[in-house]
């Protein structure tokens, strides 16, 4: 199917999901990168695909990991429609005068999912104190390095001279040079401390500066060309995202269980999965402090506040990723299809999610 046009090896894409309706040969065929390896951490978009909620979009989904690569060039050369992808790439690009050929157009991860951690009988404490010790990131092409590079920068920090940054990658390899004291401090998204705690590694988050909750971690992207000959297409499949979130946030266990329905190769043996499920819950409780995050109270799924990019595009100025604060940021990203997006009975995908945890009760 369409990761055959992937380029830069996609790793992975779902084929004969279930849930797909009988007429899903007529659906739109979708691919939709995650710039990471797609684990339970991304069950909500499994739970949206067991639900049919793409299905009755008229979508057939196929979801494709481009684990530690940026997938924004994948879209602007059309090899795949969507993808999840950070903002600071496309600041930078727009400070530098560049083309750029994709926008976005659904807020994902709402607020910021990254942390700065430490082992819990280290002592450090803030992130000023990160002076002089070394930094663990999973890749030197992580899309969280700019801001990350301003939050040290706003702390007195700056990257590579005040602090030593080492890529050591993901999982238990990673965490033992935490552990073993190679690194000092590990900058991750918050389901790794969770996958740490499990495996019996007590960490714990330096406080992270308030402003940059604000700031969403990732959204979806979409080529102009895109957006503007299918805007039917662009609506669908936010509708269905919002949907996905709406069923995840009501019913968390059965979001985490469609995980292996859709992947049955990475469901544990019968006295694993107690442990594993709660796992996939508190990975995704992680996610849904940015997915579910709406600090003005309304929630209106897939929405960008302009003053969220603002603080965005400030931030990054004030620790020097970007020359200058005064961006014309609206040209990176459009709200045209929030309305649509939102047009779903909120109360029937409940039911639809709460149906499905009763099952497994």
């Amino acid at each position: 199917m369409g990761t055959r046009h992937v380029c830069l090896g996609a790793a992975l894409a779902v084929m004969g999901l279930p849930g797909l309706a009988a007429g899903a040969a007529a659906a739109d065929k979708v691919t939709y990168a995650i710039p990471t390896a797609i684990t339970q951490q991304y069950a909500d978009l499994t739970f949206g695909i067991t639900l049919g909620f793409f299905a009755d979009e008229g979508i057939d989904l196929q979801l494709v990991s481009l684990s530690n690569t940026p997938t924004v060039p994948q879209v602007a050369n059309k090899s795949l429609v969507f993808a999840n992808s950070t903002a600071d790439g496309q600041l930078q690009a727009l400070a530098k005068g560049e083309r750029i050929d994709v926008r976005f157009f659904y807020n994902y991860l709402r607020g910021s999912v990254y942390t700065f951690s430490v082992k819990d009988d280290s002592p450090i404490g803030t992130i000023a104190d990160l002076k002089g010790k070394k930094l663990g990131i999973g890749a030197l092409t992580w899309g969280n390095i700019p801001m990350s590079r301003a939050i040290l920068a706003e702390a007195g920090i700056a990257w590579q001279k005040d602090i030593t940054v080492v890529p050591i990658g993901v999982g238990p390899a990673a965490w033992r040079q935490l552990q073993t004291g190679q690194v000092d401090v590990m900058n991750y998204y918050i389901s790794e401390n969770e996958k740490m705690r499990t495996a019996g590694i007590a960490v714990r988050t330096l406080p992270y500066p308030d402003r940059y909750r604000h700031m969403f971690s990732s959204a979806l992207v979409a080529h102009v060309d895109m957006i503007r000959d299918k805007p039917d297409l662009l609506a669908r499949f936010g509708r269905a995202m919002a949907k996905l979130s709406v069923a995840c946030k009501a019913a968390r266990e059965a979001c985490a269980r469609s995980f292996w329905q859709v992947y049955p190769a990475t469901r544990p043996t019968p006295d694993k999965e107690a442990e594993a499920l709660a796992l996939g819950v508190r990975l995704l409780d992680g996610n849904y402090q940015s997915i579910g995050f709406f600090p003005d109270g309304k929630e209106e799924w897939g929405s960008f506040k302009p003053d969220s990019w603002n603080i965005h595009v400030q931030v990054l100025a004030d620790g020097g990723v970007l020359p200058r604060a005064d961006l014309p940021v609206e040209t990176l990203y459009t709200n045209q299809f929030v309305p649509e997006f939102n047009k779903f009975d909120r109360d029937a995908v409940i039911a639809k999610a709460r149906a499905a945890e009763a099952k497994n009760d």
